[in-house]
């Protein structure tokens, strides 16, 4: 049995002007066969690469790394792939494994959890202005029963890099009483946003850090931090990063971020529509 944490997220640019195209980061409508790993320990990852497609996806490409810590058998695992429009990553019962999603454009170096940056191509595509249009990064949540650490990489060049974790907190159900038990725990969906220059001032920086206006990389990893897994089990989620014309956020959204989670880095605002 698995339990259940799902994940219904865009993670987007969102400019400072009323309305305005974002550059996209992955709308994943290019699908990718599964990885999975069923061997416990660190080393034993499992990895996929997307077929070329530069028009929905930045560097062209896409990779997709998973890696069972412990808990897995030939039945049981970790586990990631693209499909219907959806990355996905699941940890089956009593697993707890660890996963990423890169862009770093056609290299292929593999994910190693001795390195800071694990190994990605720093320099994978040309690079692109984030900031010229926007300031934050947005991910939507619709529904997770557990809280595990979530890193965001971004990279400007092979000495300048930014890598930020934050704990994702439980999203859950308004009738779900478990779930809302839980420290930290919301009623979803969420919107969490993430500043540009809070990222780099809170976050552990490279080189001065990354420079929003020449992005060269990017990943995603899930579940790990401080060089070690977290401690999640059974955890299932999707995400979806998509190009969007977003609002600006109420100015409570920055009062929020500077008088009470700063320190965290973002900003959690129950999600009222869903922005297409």
């Amino acid at each position: 049995m698995i339990k259940q944490a799902l994940f219904s997220a865009m993670l987007f640019a969102f400019a400072s002007g009323p309305s305005v195209a974002q550059p996209l980061i992955d709308n994943f409508d290019f699908s990718q066969a599964l990885a999975q790993d069923n061997t416990n320990g660190i080393g034993s990852s499992s990895a996929t690469a997307s077929g070329l497609d530069p028009g929905s996806i930045i560097g062209g490409q896409r990779e997709i790394y998973v890696n069972a810590i412990s808990g897995a058998d030939a039945f049981s695992g970790t586990r990631a792939g693209v499909a219907s429009s959806r990355f996905a990553f699941a940890n089956d019962s009593g697993v707890v494994g660890i996963g990423a999603v890169r862009w770093d454009g056609t290299s292929t170096t593999g994910f190693d959890t001795t390195l800071a940056d694990f190994g990605i191509d720093r320099t994978g595509f040309a690079g692109v202005s984030f900031a010229a249009v926007a300031n934050s990064l947005k991910l939507t949540v619709l529904n997770s029963d557990a809280a595990f650490p979530f890193t965001l990489q971004f990279f400007s060049s092979d000495s300048a890099w930014t890598s930020f974790t934050f704990a994702a907190i439980p999203v859950c159900s308004a009738g779900d009483v478990s779930c809302l038990s839980q420290a930290g725990a919301v009623v979803g969906p969420t919107d969490f946003f993430f500043n540009f220059a809070l990222m780099n001032l809170l976050g552990t920086k490279f080189g001065g850090g990354a420079d929003f206006s020449n992005i060269t990389a990017m990943q995603a990893i899930f579940n790990f931090s401080n060089g070690s897994p977290g401690s999640a089990q059974a955890v299932d989620f999707s995400i979806d990063f998509v190009t969007a014309t977003t609002p600006v956020p109420e100015p409570e959204t920055y009062a929020m971020l500077l008088a009470g989670l700063g320190m965290m880095g973002f900003v959690a605002r129950r999600r009222k529509n869903k922005t297409v």
